[in-house]
C-alpha cells in the first residue's frame, strides 16, 4: 500500500462495542458505545451502524476506550536518563545534579537515539501520539544530535 492508503492491498478493520470519545462535529465529545470502521490506514466510519462483515479483521472492543490520540505540548527528551535519579529536590538544586557546570561529556549519537525510542514508546503506550520535545543536548548541540532524535520519533510514527 502506498502513504496515501491506495491500493489493492488495503485492509479493513472493524473494532466493536468500544466506548467511543470521537471528539468530532457529528458525536461531539459524550462517550457512547459503537464501532469504528478503518479502511487502510484512516478511519472510514464511526457509529453503531457499522458491520463487522465489511471488515478483513475484527477486533472486540468490548471493556476498551477509543479515543483520539493525546498531545504532550512540553516535554524533555533529554531528562529520560534522570528520571528515578533524584526525587524531591528543588529545580536548581536537581539541575546541579543533572547538568554539572564541568566534565560533561557530549552523548553519542546511538544514545540519543535509543533515549529518544524509549521515550518514545512509553508515550504511545500512554496514549501519547504527539510531542513537542525542547531538545536540548548539552554541552552541544548538533544536526546530528537532532537528526537522531527525529529518526526515532519516525520509525515510531510519532
Amino acid at each position: 500500500m502506498n502513504s496515501t492508503g491506495e491500493g489493492s492491498d488495503r485492509m479493513k478493520t472493524v473494532i466493536k462495542n468500544a466506548t467511543i470519545v470521537a471528539m468530532d462535529d457529528a458525536h461531539g465529545s459524550d462517550p457512547f458505545t459503537g464501532s469504528i470502521l478503518i479502511d487502510g490506514g484512516s478511519i472510514a466510519a464511526i457509529g453503531p451502524e457499522i458491520e463487522a462483515t465489511e471488515a478483513d479483521r475484527v477486533i472486540e472492543g468490548a471493556d476498551r476506550l477509543v479515543m483520539p490520540g493525546l498531545v504532550n505540548a512540553h516535554f524533555h527528551s533529554f531528562d529520560v536518563p534522570y528520571k528515578g535519579y533524584i526525587e524531591n529536590l528543588p529545580l536548581e538544586v536537581w539541575m546541579l545534579y543533572c547538568y554539572p557546570a564541568f566534565g560533561f561529556r557530549p552523548l553519542s549519537k546511538e544514545f540519543i537515539y535509543l533515549r529518544s525510542m524509549v521515550i518514545g514508546i512509553e508515550c504511545l503506550k500512554a496514549g501519547i501520539t504527539t510531542v513537542l520535545d525542547d531538545v536540548l543536548e548539552v554541552p552541544t548541540q548538533d544536526m546530528q544530535a537532532l537528526d537522531a532524535v527525529f529518526r526515532a520519533y519516525d520509525e515510531l510514527g510519532i
